[in-house]
């Protein structure tokens, strides 16, 4: 509070005291007091304003100064001011604290009955992600034990699509299958077999992303070998590849990085995921190539990037920098397949957690390469 603002708040007050006092000099004027004693009095009375003025405020000064460094060094936590604010001078300072006290305790108590809710939330949702597994590996299960080949002339499986998947084979057209797309000539097995698959990795996303904001409790940095890393996402998502006749070219991947093994592999996933759903439509078959380097920097640190290209439709320059965004889809995920914008936006957050960095580039018609980088200097991950 500055004293211009000071003396603006106690403008009535000084109105008030300047007519009184020209009130006191009218009748002193017709008691005819001596004009020098006249301003003796008023020189007085103003020399006493002013310093009662200057020291009242410098005393709430100090109260509100205190409270204005205790906010900023506080930042996020600036509602606990009241709490570490020094005793007050004034019954009025009393009063301001013990309400910034009350509000204080009902804004905690909140965040905390907040804070429990998301916790109950989180753990029903791991308690469900687990739950739904059982029935899924069981469908999964009966799929592989009875494999019925789709005959000619029988409907496909796509909702609302009603043509006979025989004429889709002689048309050589494809067929969607959620987000991925396979021949026509695949079994009713086969397309089911991948249905089941997707919503298992749905639901694995589902987990992760309720695990993502509390990491501690499923979170392991070790050394870890990309080359098993990197070939365990393959096999998880092995069926969508060969489906969507888009293969694998490893190179230089006999590296150990730091990191948690699941989550790296997670995030390395969602990467493949979207390079099998974004790929050329009418190309016949396509690479995803996967390479690491490694580069060390004036200070020692050494740094290893984990590049995956896809030769697919690629992205255009006005969405590159919001596909790490939350819900984000751009022009692909509404022209080209159902997307959640969800994946890229957990393999970013992840990997801030995990001291990691992300980089994306792209050119439309050519393909995507994204980057993990992982540092040598990985610590203080939490």
């Amino acid at each position: 509070m500055t004293f211009a603002n000071y003396v603006i708040d106690r403008l009535a007050w000084l109105l008030l005291l300047c007519f009184a006092l020209l009130l006191s000099v009218l009748g002193m004027l017709i008691a005819r007091v001596a004009l020098g004693v006249l301003i003796l009095i008023l020189g007085v009375i103003a020399l006493v304003t002013v310093l009662v003025l200057v020291a009242d405020y410098l005393r709430i000064r100090s109260f509100y100064r205190e409270l204005s460094d205790l906010s900023r060094s506080l930042s996020s936590q600036a509602y606990l001011c009241s709490a570490l604010t020094s005793s007050p001078h004034t019954r009025e300072q009393a009063f301001v604290l013990s309400l910034m006290k009350t509000m204080t305790q009902a804004m905690v108590s909140q965040i905390e009955k907040t804070k429990q809710e998301q916790g109950d939330y989180r753990q029903y949702t791991e308690l469900w992600v687990h739950e739904i597994k059982t029935p899924l590996a069981a469908c999964e299960l009966l799929l592989r034990n009875s494999d019925v080949p789709l005959q000619a002339g029988e409907m496909s499986l796509q909702a609302g699509d009603c043509m006979p998947a025989g004429e889709r084979a002689q048309t050589g057209e494809r067929e969607q299958a959620g987000d991925f797309s396979f021949s026509a000539s695949a079994s009713v097995n086969q397309r089911l077999g991948l249905q089941i698959k997707r919503i298992e990795e749905l639901v694995d996303q589902t987990l992760y992303y309720a695990r993502s904001g509390n990491l501690e409790n499923d979170f392991i940095i070790k050394n870890i070998h990309l080359d098993q890393v990197v070939k365990a996402a393959i096999h998880r998502y092995s069926r969508h590849m060969i489906l969507a006749k888009v293969y694998p070219r490893l190179s230089n991947l006999n590296v150990n990085v730091r990191g948690d093994a699941k989550w790296v592999q997670f995030m390395i996933e969602q990467i493949i995921s979207n390079a099998i759903k974004y790929r050329k439509p009418q190309a016949e078959a396509s690479y995803i190539d996967i390479s690491a380097t490694q580069q060390t920097n004036d200070f020692g640190v050494k740094t290893t990037v984990l590049s995956i290209r896809d030769e697919g439709i690629g992205i255009p320059a006005s969405d590159c920098s919001r596909v790490f965004e939350q819900a984000f889809t751009g022009e692909n995920g509404r022209a080209y397949a159902k997307s959640t914008g969800i994946g890229l936006f957990l393999v970013d957050k992840l990997a801030r957690k995990m001291n990691m960095s992300v980089r994306l580039s792209s050119q439309v018609g050519k393909g995507t390469t994204v980057c993990l980088c992982f540092s040598s200097a990985l610590h203080d991950v939490m």
